[in-house]
């Protein structure tokens, strides 16, 4: 009798844990479930753009930010979908060793004053990305020693991100000038890799990480297994003028940018070609830079016409 007793309290006791771990199980896959439907939701929000995306690199060291909202579709909404502000550096701490975050007065000035030179483009939709790149001290993103360097920079990074209420970053290898300084960490074919894998996981899932492809990091997009397009949104053509099948590992034409033009410099007819262009072969972006105080409405409309089938006006009022 205390036998069978024992049999079915052991019966009873297995039907519970297994009743459990269904439980548990499907409690996970509606846990997954609602993490995929908030991570598509954010998806929507963070990247819901044009496509083609128009992406527009603003020097500001001459020229204002607010200029990227004077622009607007006849819906009214801007013709320019992101903006990047152009440039904080990559420096170099001898104390600690490290690569440290640098940022000009000109890009602090556009932070500090964000209520009026990134938040208006925000209200309208556009993404304001900073531009991370090299300044002549031999570090770069292409020279992290370990992934531990690594870390501590990406941390720099999407504290900046999140403290100026920014939409992400853009990762350029040009101006490092690597190795030209003794003392200075030698190029490592991991350390690009490293650092996307890094900012991943120091930003939220909304961010957007985008490559200027250029410099030693273009060896580099291959490591471990690893891709880089696995952790980038876009990567873009980086010559002005020029019109170039570019490819980065992981990412599809409909994340790449094989136009790049100078609103200033490149001539209209150009922009216009590589517009069309971009929309027949299939790609995901259109970059141009160098927007400035000028009326451009006549290019960025010979753009738009290509890429949208729609006009571009001087809605707004440019600053200088």
């Amino acid at each position: 009798m205390y036998t069978q007793i024992r049999k079915i309290k052991g019966t009873v006791f297995v039907l519970f844990l297994m009743f459990l771990a269904l439980s548990c199980s499907k409690d996970e896959i509606n846990e997954e479930q609602v993490n995929q439907e908030e991570f598509n939701e954010v998806e929507v929000k963070a990247h819901g753009l044009k496509n083609p995306a128009s992406v527009m690199y603003i020097e500001v060291n001459d020229n204002a930010m607010e200029n990227a909202i004077a622009y607007t579709l006849p819906n009214g909404k801007p013709m320019i979908d992101i903006a990047v502000i152009f440039a904080a550096n990559i420096n170099y701490k001898n104390a600690s060793r490290t690569h440290v975050l640098f940022m000009n007065n000109n890009v602090k000035k556009v932070l500090r004053n964000r209520n009026t030179t990134i938040k208006p483009l925000q209200r309208k939709g556009i993404k304001v990305l900073l531009s991370i790149l090299g300044n002549h001290q031999a570090v770069g993103i292409s020279n992290f020693p370990t992934r531990g360097a690594a870390k501590k920079f990406a941390k720099q990074v999407a504290n900046v991100v999140k403290n100026n209420g920014l939409d992400g970053v853009d990762l350029d290898d040009e101006f490092a000038k690597y190795e030209t300084i003794s003392g200075r960490p030698a190029i490592n074919n991991k350390s690009f890799i490293w650092l996307l894998q890094e900012l991943r996981t120091a930003m939220p899932s909304n961010k957007i990480i985008t490559y200027y492809r250029i410099g030693e990091s273009v060896n580099q997009m291959m490591s471990n297994g690893k891709k880089a397009g696995q952790f980038l949104d876009y990567g873009f053509q980086p010559f002005y003028g020029s019109y170039s099948n570019i490819t980065v590992p992981g990412l599809g034409k409909g994340k790449l940018s094989a136009a790049a033009v100078d609103v200033t410099q490149t001539p209209s007819s150009t922009a216009s070609n590589f517009a069309q262009r971009t929309k027949n072969d299939g790609y995901g972006a259109f970059v141009m830079y160098n927007l400035d105080g000028v009326n451009r409405e006549s290019y960025l409309n010979g753009i738009s016409q290509k890429l949208y089938g729609k006009k571009t006006s001087l809605t707004g009022t440019l600053k200088n």
